[in-house]
C-alpha cells in the first residue's frame, strides 16, 4: 500500500484493483452527506419532500475486488436508514434504492454472460416503489438476493468471494 496526499491506493498487480479508496468514498458517500446537509433545511420547509439515495447489494454483501465501492455503498445504506429514522416525523421522506447490476457503460466490462437489469426496467420499478412510499426499493434480482442473504448469509458470502 502506498500513501500519497492522504489518499490510500491499493495496488494489486494485474488484479484490476488499484482504486483510490478515499476518492471513491468521497464521491459515493461523503458527497451524499454534504448534499443532504446543504439541502435539508430547504427540504424541511416544504410540505412534502424526499431524499433518494442509491446504494448497492455490494454494500450488504461486498465483493473482494471493490473494497472502496462496497464500503461507500454500505455507508450509504446505513446513512439512509439512520436519516430515515431521524426524519420520520418531518415532511422529508428518505428513500434508498438498492439496485442489482444495471446495464450501463460501467458494467459493460463484465461481459454479456453477467445478467444486467436495463435502465428502463430499473426506472419503472423505482418509480413504482416511490409511488408506494416503499422506503427501501429492491428492484430486479435484488429482492431475491436480499432474501437469500437473510436466510443463508454464508452462501452469499461464498458467492461474493468467488466474483
Amino acid at each position: 500500500m502506498q500513501l500519497r496526499k492522504n489518499t490510500a491506493f491499493i495496488t494489486g498487480g494485474g488484479s484490476g484493483i488499484g482504486l483510490a479508496l478515499a476518492k471513491e468514498i468521497d464521491i459515493n458517500f461523503r458527497a451524499n452527506v454534504r448534499l443532504t446537509k446543504l439541502f435539508l433545511p430547504i427540504l424541511m420547509e416544504a410540505h412534502e419532500a424526499a431524499i433518494i439515495n442509491v446504494s448497492s447489494f455490494l454494500g450488504i454483501v461486498p465483493k473482494k475486488d471493490s473494497p472502496g465501492y462496497c464500503a461507500s455503498k454500505a455507508a450509504i445504506h446505513a446513512f439512509s436508514k439512520a436519516l430515515r429514522y431521524r426524519l420520520e416525523d418531518s415532511p422529508v421522506k428518505v428513500f434508498e434504492i438498492i439496485p442489482p447490476i444495471v446495464d450501463t457503460p460501467m458494467t459493460k466490462r463484465l461481459g454479456p454472460s453477467v445478467p444486467k437489469m436495463s435502465p428502463e426496467s430499473l426506472a419503472k420499478e423505482v418509480f413504482l416503489g416511490l409511488k408506494k412510499d416503499k422506503y427501501e426499493i429492491h428492484p430486479g434480482k435484488t429482492k431475491n438476493a436480499l432474501l437469500i442473504n437473510r436466510f443463508f448469509p454464508a452462501y452469499t458470502e461464498r458467492m461474493a468471494k468467488k466474483r
